[in-house]
């Protein structure tokens, strides 16, 4: 519902429309789909070409978090639900243009076209969950809900969003908020410098106009629920000065006419020149979408009040006073009696573009029936829904029997990813949609080639396992391990190995099951399950030895209590795992000493290799692609894992999960002919940490044996020798063999500062 162009045209008069602005002491109303955005875009400077680096971006969600309770703000967080039918379009458009982005990605690629990580929304919700955020979503669009719980309890709304310069709110632009806090010279505590919008200020540029009329503003200009080309008559009629050719483009100036023109009118004189200019046949529909819009701008719903926490007695405090009768337009709108205005000399018609010609229907887009939705979903869905605990597509696929599958990084040389979650898909529909639709067909959208998408259809049984899938309204009356029992075998668990594991392992190990099952052979190797088993051991560090992922910060630390860790461990004897100690012992056992001897080696892994941007070549979107697939089915089992109540703890993809690490790991990992010998020599300082992986992997021996056994052909290359040293994670160059590693010589990785010092003190 925000103008097209406006945020330009505010930017313009930046020093009239924004003013200085400390932030404290305050509610403060997050737009959630928005700021988790830009702290990405801004902040996060992940490698999205990667498949995203999760544990970095988390850092940066709880670091922007830290900042704001600092400043004794409280957050309130609210994200969008379902897609609404106005959003289609869009929605397809940018989906299209995500699948190109996606196509071709590399390294190079990733600093001029941004593509948001598979997960980044879970991570969001994740780490502001975990620190006592509120958060919580709305069914639909959150525009209006976000804007109403900002203007019940008086305070800023934090967004990047247009809308919200129409909304009689304050509005802080995220762009203008600074990094880090300062101290408030006004009184004890912190706070955070931007700038605000107040409509106030706006509409002292337009001496005269009524804030009422600024949603009917938003109806003319960039409504989307009416076509722009419905009012071109209208258009026709507005006259700007003839000078104002030269300082704004088209829609700038269809922007400037339409307030110069609200400057003279109140809303109902306003609503019957438009309608006036109408067809009176088209009048009624086009009226009870502005008076929809009209009433969502200026109407303050306390609806979202109650899944952030307030309590009924003090909704009912806030509401008191607050302007709650809907806006009706009083005119007989077939007898509307209009008087033109004279054109002045220096006056010119304000014309739509060719692209705004009307067409013969009027089109028009009926917002959303939430009471439709209230009839299909039982209360229970309804409130963990408002609680933020699914993702929006459950709404999707229950009204209207839809999903559209989110764009990762993949090889576009081979089938979409989303073909890998279908069986996961299945099950989520069915349990959604039993009970309440009735329909046994999912149409998902996703990408059919590098330039297009498609919609597919996926037909779903109405029995699970032998037994009917029970409806919505009963789901939760299942006991817990019944509907475990639909997760585990939705995922191809059929054993008690999982409890061997951590709870916040469980999901995790789950779903490495299910994409071992389900991913063709080339993307499902040894090297593949190493790398993603391996890089769990940075949750345990991170837990251990703190958050490291700056090399020049942890050498100045560290740099000389590292240097006595290694010469005590050189006069020890070398260290023999135990093959069959729990992983629950060892995980107890791990020295933070231990930690800190193995971060060099992930540090050094962490990041990039620069020779990826000077040579694209060295990119190798093959070795993204089955780590992709293993995302995109956890993304599906932690939503049917949230569906069913959650059995198992929910996965923390950003203690799990990096996949710059993991790029550079199973890169590596492929030129070894026996993994197990590198990763002890990696570890060997280490050796609480290598007995950790090793418990871990004797555990999962027996559920991965075929994947253990589909190893990658490591044939020998003897003309890759003398470029060995410069190229140990190219995949053009897999090393001829492992003489070093087998005969004990000391590990030496040219990519990790702290390899010569390890060799040194050997």
């Amino acid at each position: 519902m925000g103008i097209l162009g406006l945020m330009t045209y505010i930017t313009r008069h930046s020093d009239i429309y924004l003013q200085n602005y400390s932030l404290h002491d305050t509610f403060l109303v997050i737009d959630g789909n928005s700021v988790a955005s830009q702290l990405y875009s801004r902040e996060a400077k992940g490698n999205c070409c990667f498949g995203g680096d999760y544990d970095k971006y988390a850092w940066c969600v709880s670091n922007f978090f830290d900042e704001l309770l600092k400043c004794n703000i409280t957050p309130l967080i609210i994200i969008d639900g379902g897609s609404e039918d106005k959003k289609l379009s869009t929605i397809y458009k940018r989906t299209k243009d995500r699948v190109r982005t996606a196509c071709g990605m590399t390294p190079q690629k990733q600093a001029r076209t941004q593509l948001f990580p598979l997960l980044l929304k879970e991570v969001f919700k994740n780490t502001v969950k975990q620190k006592g955020i509120k958060c919580a979503q709305s069914l639909f669009e959150a525009d209006d809900d976000i804007a109403s719980v900002a203007k019940i309890l008086n305070c800023p709304v934090l967004s990047f969003d247009s809308d919200f310069y129409i909304f009689d709110v304050m509005y802080i632009p995220f762009n203008t908020l600074d990094f880090g806090v300062v101290k408030n010279p006004n009184g004890n505590g912190f706070m955070k410098n931007c700038k605000v919008y107040k409509i106030d200020n706006f509409l002292s540029r337009f001496p005269g106009m009524d804030k009422t009329v600024m949603p009917l503003a938003a109806t003319l200009l960039g409504n989307d629920y009416i076509n722009r080309s419905t009012f071109k008559d209208f258009f026709s009629t507005l006259r700007l000065s003839k000078t104002s050719k030269r300082r704004y483009n088209e829609q700038q100036r269809r922007i400037e006419a339409t307030f110069r023109w609200l400057q003279k009118q109140s809303l109902d004189s306003a609503i019957a020149i438009v309608l006036s200019k109408l067809d009176q046949k088209k009048r009624k529909q086009i009226l009870e979408i502005m008076e929809m819009v009209i009433n969502g701008y200026l109407i303050a719903s306390p609806r979202m009040l109650y899944p952030l926490g307030f309590s009924n007695d003090y909704i009912n405090h806030l509401m008191r006073g607050m302007p709650n009768k809907p806006y009706k337009f009083q005119q007989d709108i077939n007898n509307l009696k209009i008087k033109e205005e004279p054109k002045a000399d220096d006056e010119s018609d304000l014309s739509c573009s060719e692209d705004d010609s009307p067409s013969e229907e009027l089109e028009i887009v009926k917002p959303e029936n939430e009471s439709h939705l209230y009839s299909l979903a039982p209360k229970w869905f309804i409130e963990e829904f408002n609680a933020a605990h699914f993702p929006s597509y459950f709404i999707d696929m229950l009204t209207r029997q839809l999903y559209v599958c989110p764009v990762q990084v993949e090889d576009f040389s081979h089938p979409t990813c989303i073909n890998i979650s279908l069986k996961i898909l299945r099950v989520i529909f069915k349990l959604l949609s039993a009970g309440t639709t009735n329909s046994n067909v999912l149409e998902y959208v996703a990408r059919s080639n590098v330039t297009n998408i498609t919609t597919y259809k996926l037909q779903c049984e109405d029995h699970i396992f032998f037994c009917k899938f029970p409806s919505l309204s009963q789901l939760r009356a299942l006991p817990l391990i019944i509907r475990k029992q639909i997760l585990d075998n939705t995922l191809g668990i059929s054993d008690n190995l999982l409890n061997e594991f951590p709870p916040e392992w469980r999901l995790y190990i789950a779903t490495a099951k299910y994409w071992i099952n389900e991913a063709d052979a080339p993307f499902r190797t040894n090297c593949h399950l190493y790398a993603l088993l391996f890089v769990m051991l940075y949750h345990v560090i991170d837990r251990k030895a703190g958050f490291h992922r700056s090399q020049s910060y942890f050498e100045r630390k560290y740099g000389q209590h590292l240097k006595m860790l290694y010469q005590h461990r050189n006069n020890t004897m070398l260290y023999s795992p135990a093959p069959n100690m729990p992983i629950f012992e060892a995980l107890n056992r791990v020295d933070p000493d231990d930690c800190l001897l193995a971060i060099p080696f992930f540090l050094s892994n962490f990041i990039m290799d620069e020779r990826l941007l000077m040579n694209p070549k060295k990119f190798h979107i093959s070795s993204v692609h089955g780590f992709s697939l293993f995302q995109n089915a956890l993304r599906h089992s932690t939503h049917l894992n949230a569906l069913l109540g959650f059995p198992y703890q929910q996965t923390n993809v950003a203690e799990l999960f990096n996949g710059t690490l993991i790029y550079n790991l199973y890169n590596n990992l492929k030129s070894r002919h026996d993994i197990d010998v590198y990763i002890s020599t990696v570890l060997r300082n280490s050796p609480s940490l290598l007995q950790l992986f090793v418990s871990i992997m004797a555990t999962i021996r027996s559920i991965f044996t075929e994947a253990l056994e589909t190893k990658i052909n490591t044939g020998r290359r003897k003309k890759n020798r003398n470029r060995r040293k410069n190229d140990l994670h190219s995949d053009d160059n897999v090393l001829e063999d492992d003489d070093d590693f087998q005969n004990d010589v000391p590990y030496y990785d040219v990519n990790n500062r702290y390899a010569a010092l390890n060799t040194h003190f050997y």
